[in-house]
């Protein structure tokens, strides 16, 4: 699995799906969480932040806007909100994580034809079999995120 290819692949997606639900990069954030919590290859390469404006813990509704940030050795990063994550993931995650400050998160976006979507997925799944994809969905996504991405429930 090509992981420099999976982070470029949910920069685009995110890149052209303003308004969206952004299952793509939350799939791939799923993806490479397995890479990086069952040791596989590449996961020397990943590191884990917590974006936050509340590094204090003070304010408990600030949780909503955390961001964990999978980043690259490279620099490059991938973000998901940490609401979406089963509790169980958002911990072991937050006792890995650098807590630093958020950081602008502006995207500038793109309108994209449906066919770009298809072609994304598709080079996803050369990368990613569609059942290691559910099973990391499952594991790692909260119910109703998974749900609101449109990953069906087959439980």
């Amino acid at each position: 699995m090509d992981i420099k290819k999976l982070f470029a692949l949910a920069d685009r997606a995110k890149t052209i799906e303003a308004g969206q639900n952004y299952a793509l990069p939350n799939a791939v954030f799923c993806v490479l969480l397995d890479v990086l919590f069952k040791g596989k290859e590449g996961a020397q390469s990943l590191r884990v932040e917590l974006e936050t404006e509340d590094s204090d813990g003070l304010y408990v509704n600030e949780a909503y806007y955390d961001l964990f940030v999978l980043r690259h050795s490279d620099g490059e990063g991938l973000c998901i909100p940490a609401p979406l994550l089963h509790v169980e993931t958002a911990m072991t995650l937050t006792k890995r994580a650098l807590v630093t400050v958020r950081g602008q998160h502006d995207r500038q976006h793109e309108p994209a034809e449906s066919e770009e979507f298809f072609r994304l997925w598709e080079q996803f799944h050369e990368e990613v079999s569609p059942a290691r994809l559910l099973d990391s969905v499952r594991e790692h996504l909260s119910k109703s995120a998974r749900l609101a991405a449109g990953f069906l429930e087959t439980e």
